[in-house]
């Protein structure tokens, strides 16, 4: 399968395109910066920005589906407007046919009707704040869109092996100190991709 991958630099992009080269696919992912990443076997990278639309469009031409992992990073001030994600996503709706690739895309556990007032999504919103919104933003343009989208919302994601036993719902009560692991995140959005089970579905994935 033909995959592109915006946002593939970043901790969970990094391990998505290891994974997917693993299994096989071919991705083609947008990268800001020369030597981030670097064309090898079932890799091509594309240099830009996802902020700018030719960039993406260069990017998903001819793919089956399209991985976004555009992320917020965790240091940068609570009321710090960011709008990346949201930039991204109304490019792919401006260049994508309705019956085009499938687009799976990483947000937030904590935003739109997920911000369900628990102590985890409380401190979220305390540390994070207005970069917070892009992630809202982005998903208010997917369920307006004609694109095929699924959406997974991750709450603090860790490192370790994979475990298998997550849980993913569209309703999910978070605790406190709640995570989900990198490597079973991942395999969860490759699974999903090879074998679609929740089209336009706002989901949330943790342990």
């Amino acid at each position: 399968m033909k995959i592109a991958v915006l946002g593939a630099t970043g901790p969970t992009g990094l391990a998505f395109v290891d994974s997917a080269r693993g299994r096989g696919h071919a991705l083609t992912a947008l990268v800001r910066g020369a030597g981030r990443l670097d064309d090898g076997p079932g890799l091509h990278v594309v240099l830009g920005d996802a902020r700018d639309a030719a960039a993406v469009e260069e990017t998903v031409r001819g793919q089956d589906v399209v991985f976004v992992s555009l992320g917020l990073s965790a240091g940068g001030a609570a009321d710090e407007t960011v709008t990346v994600c949201t930039d991204a996503v109304r490019h792919l709706a401006a260049v994508l046919p309705p019956d085009g690739p499938r687009v799976l895309v990483m947000s937030t556990h904590g935003v739109g009707d997920s911000n369900d007032g628990s102590p985890y999504v409380t401190r979220l919103w305390g540390l994070m704040g207005e970069r917070l919104r892009d992630k809202e933003t982005m998903e208010a343009e997917l369920v307006t869109s004609t694109l095929d989208w699924t959406v997974v919302r991750a709450p603090r994601i860790t490192d370790g092996p994979a475990t298998g036993r997550y849980r993913i719902a569209p309703r999910l009560a978070v605790p406190a100190d709640g995570h989900v692991g990198r490597a079973d995140l991942v395999a969860f959005l490759l699974d999903e991709i090879e074998t679609p089970a929740h089209p336009r579905e706002l989901l949330s994935i943790a342990y």
